[in-house]
């Protein structure tokens, strides 16, 4: 079995220093710097898709995958056309604010894609320890949640730092008997639940840790679904679960060693005990058990079914129109903004369903060298997209980015190979 190391990109293709700083800049600002103090979103994100204008305009020896190509410009007029028009469809009381969010969320959409492109152009000329940063980002998940365990304080005060627009921190200090989910520097605790789990993915999917490292990464994962308290974020731990047990028994096959799933199973059965009895003993009472009784009482969560009844029994009249057309990011119901809870719905609305088909392709669609085994860690995106909105994190989106550019660079040296090989 040929192996190729966590170190990728040809270093013989051409990128300018201030490129190659860009690149460095986005990755880490992406996993570890806070958010901008003055508007929700990252650092470079502006800067990586100001840098695609620029490349794409000016430099024919920067080649785009010519899917991508149409998908993008087929979005970019539809987001443009559908946001100059939703004017005319927010009500009278909420026109500038309404217009301006339309506004601001299609700058970020649009330009959030800059990141794809320039992850995917750094990747391949860039040698870089993708696995070791990976690895690194979930530690630094997992210190943050220690944080929120031990001194909740403390975590206050450092996500004031890091996420000042954190609209949920408005809740706790109104209401002292508000159970703050811990969200890490992001906004959305749901969002860091699905994210941390399709990291976790990748990694087992694509690269070769031990598999105690692997283990290990499993029970942070468990740790930092329990404190977000994120229903699909469970779902998504099931997945992590299944995925590295699958892993196992493929290893044990080739090893000859038929136990070593059977003793996963029993490590992962105390341990998580463990675990669980460790977060009970720490977290408050009240925040184990909301934990838990959002996962088995509501499962899926039910009300999502009343929100999408209510969405759906408002525009069923003009639901045609959305086949070609939409009226801007900010969807109404009954002439008051309404928050849709899944992200399907929210393009279809915002931008019809030429515009969700778009960005869909450009977001989930698998290339065809890639398996299905090493793209299941875009299974907890989907989820998180489908039960939740998900696009509005600006970091988690370009997390999603980056995962993206690591598969195309990585699945395409497979392709090239024409050989089985696994990333060490």
């Amino acid at each position: 079995m040929t192996e190729l190391y966590s170190r990728i990109g040809d270093t013989k293709k051409r990128i300018s220093p201030a490129e190659k700083f860009l690149f460095y800049f986005a990755v880490f600002d992406v996993l570890f710097f806070p958010y901008v103090s003055s508007i929700a979103t990252t650092y470079t994100q502006i800067l990586a898709f100001g840098w695609f204008v620029v490349k794409a305009c000016s430099s024919k020896a920067y080649e785009i995958d010519r899917r991508d190509k149409h998908l993008y410009v087929g979005l970019l007029f539809l987001i443009i056309a559908c946001t100059a028009t939703s004017i005319f469809f927010i009500p009278i009381k909420y026109t500038d604010i309404g217009l301006r969010e339309n506004i601001l969320r299609a700058i970020q959409i649009l330009s959030s894609f800059g990141y794809l492109f320039l992850f995917t152009y750094g990747l391949q000329r860039v040698s870089i320890h993708w696995i070791s940063i990976l690895w690194g980002m979930i530690i630094y998940v997992v210190l943050w949640g220690a944080i929120y365990v031990n001194n909740f304080s403390l975590f206050l005060s450092l996500k004031q730092f890091f996420n000042s627009h954190d609209s949920i921190m408005s809740f706790y200090k109104t209401d002292a008997d508000y159970i703050y989910r811990f969200s890490f520097i992001w906004t959305d605790p749901n969002n860091i639940s699905y994210a941390i789990c399709s990291t976790y993915i990748f990694l087992i999917t694509w690269g070769q840790s031990k598999l105690i490292y692997e283990i290990l990464g499993l029970f942070a994962v468990f740790f930092i679904c329990v404190i977000s308290m994120s229903t699909g974020g469970f779902v998504s731990l099931l997945i992590c679960v299944l995925a590295l047990f699958a892993k196992i028994v493929q290893r044990s096959k080739v090893k000859g060693n038929s136990l070593s799933a059977i003793y996963f199973l029993i490590t992962i059965l105390i341990v998580g005990v463990l675990i669980y009895g460790l977060i009970y003993y720490f977290l408050p009472e009240s925040a184990v058990n909301s934990a838990l009784s959002r996962f088995s009482n509501k499962g899926l969560d039910t009300s999502r079914l009343d929100i999408w009844s209510k969405l759906f029994a408002d525009k069923l009249d003009y639901l045609p129109i959305f086949l070609f057309y939409g009226t801007g990011y900010q969807v109404y119901v009954s002439g008051e903004p309404f928050n849709v809870h899944n992200g399907h719905f929210l393009l279809i609305f915002a931008y019809g369903i030429l515009g969700y088909l778009c960005y869909m392709l450009l977001l989930f669609r698998k290339p065809h060298f890639v398996s299905i085994e090493k793209y299941l860690f875009m299974l907890p995106f989907f989820l998180g997209f489908t039960i939740n909105t998900f696009i509005g994190e600006a970091k988690a989106i370009a997390l999603v980015m980056l995962l993206i550019a690591l598969m195309r660079t990585n699945g395409n040296q497979l392709n090239k190979l024409g050989k089985r090989y696994e990333l060490r």
